[in-house]
């Protein structure tokens, strides 16, 4: 655990506390990252139904209600699982997906091009995987905001890129997604989902 600013925080909330705080600034400066997909300032964001009841959600893309919330397990293991709320399906990881196993690797999988278009995994897998695989490229964004907020990130949290392959997805799912809670009107919604 840390110490910061008398509270006890444990050591992803101080993570995601010191994030927060690089995208305050960034945007104080008239630095809008938006489109690097890790909006944290989400004082005013909710969960969706379709949203792990057990998570802690502390971050959004900034479309479509996608969103990031993790799951407390342990000091250095906190699955990270990304929702999409506008996916389609009859089962629970139809809208969840488990990203990554602590917060290091999930910053490390926007180390290039940022978190925006993770949600790919719902809609086209084989794209996404080329995107965020191990030969991906740097993104070039329409403006510089995203570049100088990644490279915070990178800067400040000492981190190393990140890749998405079948096997490592087949295994946070394996290892994780059976600990997520759902509430029963999703559920039951799903049943109702042809």
């Amino acid at each position: 655990m840390q110490i910061f600013n008398k509270f006890i925080l444990t050591n992803i909330e101080y993570k995601i506390k010191l994030l927060n705080d690089i995208g305050i600034d960034l945007e104080k400066a008239g630095n809008f990252h938006n489109s690097a997909g890790l909006i944290t300032n989400l004082n005013y964001f909710e969960k969706y139904d379709c949203t792990p009841l057990n998570t802690i959600l502390f971050a959004q893309t900034g479309v479509d209600g996608v969103h990031f919330s993790y799951l407390e397990i342990g000091l250095d293991i906190n699955p990270i699982i990304i929702t999409v709320p506008c996916a389609w399906g009859n089962k629970p990881n139809s809208y969840n997906c488990v990203i990554a196993e602590t917060f290091d690797e999930f910053l490390g999988l926007g180390y290039f091009k940022g978190w925006y278009s993770l949600d790919g995994y719902f809609y086209d897998l084989e794209y996404t995987l080329e995107e965020y695989g191990i030969n991906q490229i740097k993104h070039n964004f329409t403006n510089n905001n995203e570049t100088i907020f990644i490279e915070k990130v990178i800067s400040n949290f000492k981190i190393s890129p990140k890749y998405l392959n079948t096997e490592r997805l087949e295994y946070l799912q394996s290892n994780y997604f059976n600990r997520l809670e759902f509430s029963k009107d999703f559920i039951e919604k799903l049943s109702t989902v042809n």
